[in-house]
């Protein structure tokens, strides 16, 4: 198990854990999946903590602290899912047939539409983490503002967590889109209703926590803005499938990476909506 969660995590960032730790282990690359979500979980702590020492540092939540978070949420992994979303958005608005238009679009050019996708991904993310922190000033009353620190910590969590989710849902509903076959065709091939089901084992526990932490008022979020989140990441995986399905005819592991991109925006999105706070 240890080395499924291992490999997970190396696939999903560049955490440096040797040059074993990509390679997946024949008969347990559905196992691998199921750790998908839990090693975003991990994956979140490095953004999540910068997010702490910044507030820290300045004392309140501010746009430094804010800019500092999401820069850590790309490099952390490598940007890839940025490249990821860029690639597909070129390949889907590219006009080209299936084949032609992920060959094409393979995330070694950037063009304009790629570009804007990228640029948007990171402006709502970075704005989603300043209503999440906006109202914190961490001088002489901490405990009062204890608890939108913890919620800005928690969506995060929930939101690295529920993209790998969301990529693993994908995987689970769509057919490999390369006819000849690729590297990451693992991710599709051995991901079915099994790993679907097992993969809600680590969704439910990470998202119970955070509606917990609401409910007992240690975080600022709402037990509606989780179970939103949630669904919001779902329906992200739901509608790219059955897009992907009819644009290319299946999926690969850009599209996933895509996903993963846009269920994370989403989740900030949801989390930082002050009116969903119940």
């Amino acid at each position: 198990m240890l080395t499924s969660l291992r490999t997970a995590v190396g696939h999903l960032s560049i955490i440096p854990l040797g040059s074993q730790a990509r390679k997946v282990a024949e008969g347990r690359e559905g196992e691998v999946l199921v750790f998908f979500p839990f090693a975003g979980l991990l994956v979140g702590v490095a953004p999540a903590a910068v997010l702490v020492l910044a507030t820290l540092a300045t004392h309140r939540g501010s746009l430094l602290a804010a800019a500092l978070t999401v820069a850590a949420m790309a490099l952390v992994t490598g940007a890839a899912n940025l490249v990821n979303l860029a690639a597909t958005t070129d390949a889907m608005a590219s006009g080209l047939p299936r084949t032609e238009a992920l060959a094409e679009h393979n995330g070694d050019r950037l063009a304009a539409p790629g570009a804007v996708a990228m640029a948007l991904s990171l402006l709502v993310k970075f704005g989603a983490i300043i209503g999440l922190t906006t109202t914190l000033e961490v001088t002489g009353d901490w405990r009062s503002s204890a608890g939108f620190l913890v919620g800005a910590i928690i969506a995060i969590l929930l939101a690295s967590t529920l993209g790998r989710w969301a990529a693993v849902v994908l995987a689970a509903y769509s057919e490999y889109a390369r006819p000849e076959g690729g590297e990451d065709e693992w991710m599709v091939r051995y991901c079915g209703a099994r790993e679907f089901r097992w993969v809600l084992v680590p969704v439910a526990a990470v998202s119970g926590a955070a509606a917990a932490a609401g409910l007992l008022k240690y975080s600022q979020l709402g037990w509606l803005q989780v179970v939103l989140a949630v669904l919001g990441a779902l329906a992200v995986a739901y509608f790219a499938s059955l897009f992907f399905e009819r644009r290319f005819g299946g999926v690969t592991g850009r599209q996933m990476g895509a996903v993963i991109e846009l269920a994370e925006t989403a989740t900030l999105a949801i989390c930082a909506m002050s009116a969903l706070q119940l």
